[in-house]
């Protein structure tokens, strides 16, 4: 019989032969979201009809992370195999995870100060031309919006084709390839709409958060020197943009979400069906957006399931602020109705929602 002395020893003896098994190299896998009160709307949208903008009137991402499991099987006699399960199921709720880094879309007065310099970065300027001409962030081009929308259809105020847009571009001096810091006098509607369309177009574009009123350092007030350059025509990425005629294909499509960005009174005078209402104005305080956690908030009516977020308002000018804020707070496609309430209102058989 066995002494009680040696069952200790025994023990121990066991547990340095299985040591390989448990913890070593041998096979554990790594770890791994018009009647109406005209206040916003349309003193954005009047500020833009003489200039031809807006005339008439995530995926809340499912972040499923798959279970990181390290398995090590323990072999030798009448030993049970030892498992460690780490498991990371995250429940999407109704409003995005952040992006890795928000300054894909919109970046402040200081981000810009610390990176003016750069290679390739490139501010422009939407305020009128008289502004731009008296004051502006040293090296700052200037495009009047205006310059890249057409009527298209019949349907005013629509983003211009691409020969259009690469000779706004080349007359204005920017460069094909560069990043482009967009400026207005404000966060606002046309500082926006000219982000989405450098984004359609292929160029990369941010917006400067506050306009020019959040620039801090030294302002160019000489007489701007412009030299045009050569600017290809450029290719849309559609993935970007829908039409009427999709809008109707998808009303019954659980993944699409529409987002209206008309004024309340607006909205309730009539709507897409189905279409959530958020004012554009919502999204901002003053001069600016309001802060991220506020803006998120603003969408948490959004639909878990659906994949494809579609923002419009009267004739997309307004759309374009929801499109890049929805982009800023991590949801992956989303898409504007560039007709928007303009084209839907002609549209034959296009249903409307009191």
């Amino acid at each position: 019989m066995m002494s009680r002395l040696a069952l200790p020893a025994l023990s121990l003896l066991l547990l340095v032969s299985l040591a390989p098994a448990c913890g070593g190299d041998g096979g554990g896998e790594p770890l791994g979201t018009c009647g109406l009160p005209i206040s916003q709307c349309e003193s954005a949208d009047t500020s833009l009809d003489d200039a031809g903008a807006d005339a008439i009137g995530a995926d809340a991402l499912d972040e499923d992370a798959a279970a990181d499991t390290l398995a090590d099987d323990a072999t030798g006699e009448d030993v049970a195999a030892d498992t460690l399960s780490a498991a990371d199921d995250t429940l999407a709720d109704d409003t995005a995870a952040p992006v890795a880094d928000p300054t894909d879309w919109i970046v402040d007065g200081a981000w810009l100060a610390a990176h003016l310099e750069d290679d390739g970065l490139v501010v422009i300027d939407v305020r009128d031309a008289g502004s731009w001409t008296s004051s502006r962030i040293p090296g700052a081009l200037h495009i009047d919006v205006a310059d890249v929308r057409a009527t298209v259809d019949g349907v005013p105020s629509q983003v211009a084709g691409p020969e259009q847009v690469a000779a706004a571009f080349a007359a204005a001096g920017l460069e094909p390839g560069t990043t482009a810091i967009v400026a207005g006098p404000a966060t606002d509607t046309t500082t926006a709409r000219l982000v989405w369309t450098l984004r359609y177009y292929g160029h990369d574009a941010r917006l400067l958060d506050g306009g020019y009123a959040s620039w801090s350092g030294a302002s160019d007030s000489h007489a701007p020197a412009t030299e045009s350059t050569t600017y290809p025509a450029p290719t849309a990425d559609d993935a970007l943009r829908v039409t009427g005629a999709w809008v109707i294909d998808h009303l019954e499509d659980a993944s699409v979400a529409l987002v209206d960005a008309r004024s309340a009174g607006e909205y309730g005078s009539g709507h897409i069906p189905g279409a959530y209402n958020v004012p554009w104005t919502d999204n901002v305080s003053g001069s600016a957006l309001k802060d991220r956690a506020a803006v998120a908030a603003l969408y948490t009516d959004l639909p878990a399931e659906a994949t494809t977020l579609v923002a419009y308002c009267a004739s997309g000018t307004r759309a374009s602020v929801t499109w890049l804020v929805l982009r800023w707070l991590g949801y992956e496609d989303v898409r504007l109705y560039d007709g928007s309430w303009a084209e839907w209102s002609t549209l034959s058989g296009a249903p409307v929602e009191p």
